[in-house]
């Protein structure tokens, strides 16, 4: 069994990486329950409702990032995590669609300036992996082959997300999740993202099968030398 220590958690947040500015990270997933125990029962009984999920972040306050402070205080949006880093592919990552609930800062007389951001996940919360790190690209390529291991695949649908926190004005990128059995890759319906020409995030609700093996492949367009900087996240559900 490998362990993970905590400290190597990474977040994306829209067209930001803002694992640098925060040092706490709790995700969580509740499942509502409604009371069903009648006359006579020893055991309470229930039945299942919908499932919510959430995330609690800190960290400590710097005054020259108001674009960072700003986007927790008022973001709805994209948000991956990785409670053990985002850094190869097969990473573990939650995909939440982000409604941000509290943000509040902190002045204690004998620590830093800190604060704490929360966010409610709209809709389902993906628990899936990095299909690509968050890295800088110049050349159209395929991504590495991610093997999930299960069997003949899902047919339940996909979640993806894109963040893209590095591009120079004039360049582009498409980038687009494919599946296969084994070897022979092939667009996943419904698995593109919208070209970028801008840094920012999208997220995909994907229908359908999805089959075992796993993989993003990217097509840039960049003036000289520049390079463009994105991760991927793919979860099933």
């Amino acid at each position: 069994m490998g362990f993970i220590h905590g400290k190597n958690a990474e977040i994306w947040l829209g067209s930001k990486a803002v694992t640098a500015y925060l040092n706490s990270l709790n995700f969580k997933a509740d499942v509502d329950t409604a009371d069903t125990t009648t006359f006579q029962k020893t055991w309470k009984t229930a039945i299942t409702g919908a499932i919510a999920a959430s995330v609690d972040m800190g960290g400590f306050y710097d005054p020259t990032l108001d674009d960072v402070r700003g986007t927790l205080g008022v973001a709805d949006g994209v948000l991956t995590v990785g409670p053990g880093g985002l850094l190869v592919v097969g990473d573990q990552a939650r995909l939440i669609s982000a409604i941000s609930t509290a943000y509040a800062e902190t002045s204690p007389v004998k620590d830093a300036v800190g604060f704490a951001w929360s966010v409610q996940a709209d809709g389902v919360a993906g628990m899936g992996v990095v299909l690509h790190p968050l890295a800088a690209e110049g050349a159209d390529a395929n991504g590495t082959d991610y093997d999930s291991t299960i069997v003949g695949g899902t047919a339940t649908g996909a979640i993806a997300h894109l963040h893209v926190t590095g591009l120079t004005a004039g360049d582009s990128i498409a980038v687009k999740v494919q599946d296969a059995v084994t070897s022979s890759f092939a667009d996943i319906t419904g698995g593109a993202f919208t070209t970028v020409t801008a840094v920012g995030s999208q997220r995909l609700v994907i229908p359908g099968a999805i089959r075992r093996h796993l993989r993003v492949v990217w097509d840039v367009t960049v003036a000289g030398s520049n390079t463009i900087t994105f991760g991927v996240a793919f979860a099933r559900t």
